[in-house]
């Protein structure tokens, strides 16, 4: 018995410990479902992707070539700028600290930013600490305009 009460205290304490914090700064554009991600597919990288693939985004984890503009002479100006071939920039980084009581999936710490890159300015940010599964729900949500920022 003691132990069990043990076990709802702490899983209660550690709930209260979990938060998210969304902002969004604009619309995604439904139209235009096309993402950068981060290489590899494990923990939170692969459930976000795997959350995109099934809300029908393509992703590329390249971006386009390094380009070199401007002009020579007496005044010679060249800029340099970084080309994408996909709408959106997805910028995640995450750490697992612990591990969920409720349902064992891993406890995140956690920072989510998409960038417009036909705008250069970014859309949402996602950041806190929580559960994996809460983590994808609320960026998932984010994506479809249904989130709610804070």
């Amino acid at each position: 018995m003691k132990t069990a009460v043990l076990a709802l205290i702490t899983a209660l304490t550690l709930s209260g410990c979990m938060s998210y914090n969304l902002h969004t700064y604009g619309a995604v554009d439904q139209n235009e479902k096309s993402v950068t991600v981060p290489p590899g597919s494990s923990g939170l990288t692969g459930k976000i992707k795997e959350a995109l693939s099934k809300s029908g985004w393509k992703m590329a984890v390249r971006g386009g070539p390094r380009v070199t503009e401007g002009r020579l002479g007496d005044n010679t100006r060249l800029e340099q700028y970084d080309t994408f071939h996909t709408r959106y920039e997805l910028i995640l980084k995450w750490h697992q600290y612990d591990t969920c009581i409720s349902n064992f999936s891993p406890a995140l710490f956690y920072d989510i930013t998409l960038i417009d890159n036909k705008t250069n300015s970014e859309v949402i940010s996602l950041d806190g600490r929580g559960c994996e599964y809460v983590v994808v729900e609320k960026f998932t949500e984010a994506m479809n305009g249904t989130g709610q920022s804070q």
